[in-house]
């Protein structure tokens, strides 16, 4: 029998926990404390991994928006596409081709990469409140965003709405009642 394996995790070391658990735990800055996850030798090396893979990522962005201040959009294009495809390589691909991609991860995923792609923000919490398995059930998505200097927040904040209700109305069947975005911080390109 063989096992799928997460960043060198088997699937089976996460103790009942999956990926998109992890991921949401880490997303909440691992608070608070969950014991089932904290305990668990194979959890700990998959958040681990996870969190070395965010970092990475971001480094990777910040350096490159450093060094080249006045890029061009199909080049930041290509640095994000190859950051998601190194992630999607490492954890697993997700089939987002359909129109009823469900899992709360997928859905994640979508918000995080719709908003990457605009250039204008970075996403810092994301969350899905509602039935993602019931037909029609009402979905609210909450994120948070780290803006870039010199926007226009409100604008922003209906922008990225806007970006996000395209994303999954493209790729689900969902019914989004409500897109809520609150700006936590700023960043500077320089």
């Amino acid at each position: 029998m063989t096992t799928d394996t997460v960043g060198g995790v088997e699937r089976d070391d996460l103790d009942g926990h999956t990926m998109d658990e992890l991921s949401d735990y880490l997303d909440a800055g691992r608070s608070p404390r969950d014991p089932s996850i904290e305990d668990s030798p194979g959890c700990r090396r998959a958040l681990s991994t996870l969190a070395r893979l965010r970092a990475a990522a971001w480094a990777l962005l910040e350096a490159k928006a450093q060094e080249e201040r006045d890029h061009d959009d199909p080049w930041m294009s290509r640095v994000i596409g190859g950051v998601r495809r190194q992630a999607l390589a490492r954890f697993g691909q997700l089939d987002l081709t359909g129109t009823a991609a469900r899992s709360e991860g997928a859905v994640r995923w979508l918000i995080r990469t719709a908003v990457d792609e605009t250039g204008r923000a970075l996403v810092g919490r994301c969350a899905v409140v509602g039935d993602l398995d019931r037909a029609g059930g009402p979905i609210i998505v909450r994120v948070s965003i780290s803006a870039a200097w010199g926007e226009g927040l409100p604008e922003l904040a209906g922008s990225m709405r806007l970006a996000i209700l395209e994303a999954l109305g493209r790729h689900t069947e969902l019914n989004i009642v409500s897109v809520e975005i609150s700006i936590d911080d700023i960043h500077i390109l320089s």
